[in-house]
C-alpha cells in the first residue's frame, strides 16, 4: 500500500504530486519494511534449525521471547531507516526512471 500506490500516482500524473511529508513517510516504510521482513526470515531459519539441533531445548521457548525478538527486529529496522533519513543532506529528488522518490544524489557520485 505504501510503495505500489505512490509509484501508480507518481506514474498517472508523471511526478511527484504527493507533498514531502508523504515522501518522507514513504522513503521511511519501504527500507524498514524490507529490512525487517529479511530480518525476520533469517529468524526464522535459525529458529527451524535450532529446532531441530536442539529439540528438547527449544521446548522452554515462549510466545512472549517470540514476541520481544519480533519487536527487536522491528525496531531495529526502523533505526537504520531513521538513520538513512536523519543523515541525508542532499534532499528528495523524483526518479523518472522508477517514477518514484528517491534520496538526492550529490553530483561528484552520479553515473551519468
Amino acid at each position: 500500500l505504501f510503495f505500489v500506490l505512490p509509484t501508480l500516482i507518481s506514474l498517472i500524473a508523471n511526478e511527484w504530486i504527493l507533498g514531502e511529508a508523504v515522501a518522507y513517510i514513504h522513503l521511511f516504510l519501504h527500507p524498514c519494511s524490507d529490512t525487517a521482513s529479511n530480518v525476520l526470515m533469517c529468524v526464522l531459519v535459525i529458529t527451524k534449525l535450532l529446532l531441530l539441533k536442539c529439540p528438547f531445548r527449544s521446548r522452554n521457548w515462549t510466545v512472549k521471547q517470540a514476541h520481544v525478538t519480533c519487536a527487536c527486529v522491528w525496531i531495529f529496522a526502523a533505526i537504520l531507516s531513521g538513520l538513512r533519513m536523519i543523515l541525508d543532506k542532499y534532499g528528495l529528488v523524483f526518479s523518472f526512471i522508477e517514477y518514484n522518490i528517491n534520496y538526492g544524489i550529490p553530483t561528484e557520485y552520479s553515473v551519468a
